[in-house]
């Protein structure tokens, strides 16, 4: 049986060496039987001058795995966060401008996402090693030379992909479109900054090599898309909303975005509330059925969002009945209504 489990984690690796397109180091025994080098001294075989790597255990290989990578990203103190959110855009923006020859395919997301929302690229893993009280053992590692030639080519890629989105924004006498091209360039520069950093850590020679001018950093882009977003003004009108609650609320996610309100609005937000009283008595509580309706129009009517969205919230008076609909509509609008505005400008740009 050791026999085949030593046979099942040698292919293990041997398959891992070849997917990674380098050899990993040989593993070196310990003071213990069959206890290989790296478990009490991984630099012994992963030389820190070649490797950044980190342990892990765990009940199975996949919780090992999961484990030593989550203690690889503690090693890196990258500022930039990218959300889930952000990341499929970017494959959607890197993919549409064919520049970008290699992916974050979901596969690699799984295996690289750690609880502490850092994403590495690349990483590898070394042979299992089982304990004497049944944990799995393994080590996550980044190859410094292959690792930094594969963040520069892709940093250089997503470079390439800002600047088409740039110039096609330079090229556009659209407001709206001017924004959607500025808006995906920005996405791209996002991933890009976190992967400067940390290529920063894991080869400052890679980054050293890289020109990278400020009108495509984050910053710069982050301002350029401000400026263009408060030329799109918007207007709200919610029929049915008497304490305007919800048309705050509206407004306050259109703000967020960067965009303002304007008497010469050319996207227009209209809608309705409605609230009808349930003969739900539960508990001594009073129930409210509610609707919430929004679309989102350009100047010549054409509808761009629409969301319809309908509940029933309780309280112990009517008072507190609404208010707990109002709460719960206010979460709609907060994430659905924000998603689905990113998502117009976004499609602007697919449907290309």
């Amino acid at each position: 049986m050791k026999r085949i489990i030593f046979t099942l984690s040698l292919i293990l690796s041997l398959i891992l060496t070849s997917c990674g397109g380098s050899a990993a180091p040989a593993s070196k025994s310990g003071g213990a039987k069959g206890r290989p080098a790296w478990m009490d001294n991984p630099a012994s075989v992963y030389p820190e001058s070649q490797y950044i790597s980190a342990l892990g255990a765990g009940d199975t290989r996949q919780a090992a795995e999961t484990n030593a990578s989550a203690n690889l990203t503690k090693r890196f103190k990258v500022q930039i966060d990218v959300d889930d959110m952000m990341l499929r855009r970017y494959e959607s923006f890197t993919k549409l401008s064919g520049t970008m020859t290699e992916s974050l395919s979901e596969s690699q997301q799984r295996q690289i996402q750690s609880r502490s929302s850092e994403t590495l690229i690349d990483v590898q893993f070394s042979e299992i090693y089982t304990d004497n009280l049944g944990r799995v053992n393994v080590l996550a590692f980044l190859d410094r030379k292959k690792s930094g030639d594969l963040y520069s080519k892709r940093i250089q890629d997503n470079l390439q992909s800002i600047d088409v989105y740039l110039a096609n924004e330079a090229r556009s006498v659209d407001i709206p479109e001017k924004y959607a091209y500025t808006n995906a360039a920005l996405a791209i520069s996002q991933v890009n900054e976190q992967m400067l950093e940390q290529l920063d850590i894991i080869s400052p020679a890679h980054k050293s090599r890289l020109l990278v001018d400020e009108s495509r950093r984050m910053a710069a882009l982050s301002e350029k898309q401000q400026k263009i977003a408060k030329q799109i003004g918007f207007s709200v009108a919610i029929a049915g909303d008497d304490d305007q609650k919800i048309t705050i609320q509206v407004q306050q996610a259109i703000s967020k975005l960067g965009f303002q309100l304007s008497p010469q609005a050319i996207l227009k937000v209209n809608g309705s509330v409605d609230y009808e009283a349930l003969d739900l008595r539960r508990d001594n509580l009073i129930f409210y059925g509610w609707q919430l309706d929004l679309k989102l129009t350009d100047l010549s009517g054409k509808t761009l969002i629409s969301i319809v969205e309908r509940g029933r919230e309780g309280g112990l008076d009517e008072t507190v009945a609404k208010r707990n609909a109002v709460r719960q509509m206010s979460k709609i609008i907060s994430k659905r209504f924000q998603k689905d505005l990113t998502d117009y400008f976004d499609r602007m740009l697919i449907k290309r």
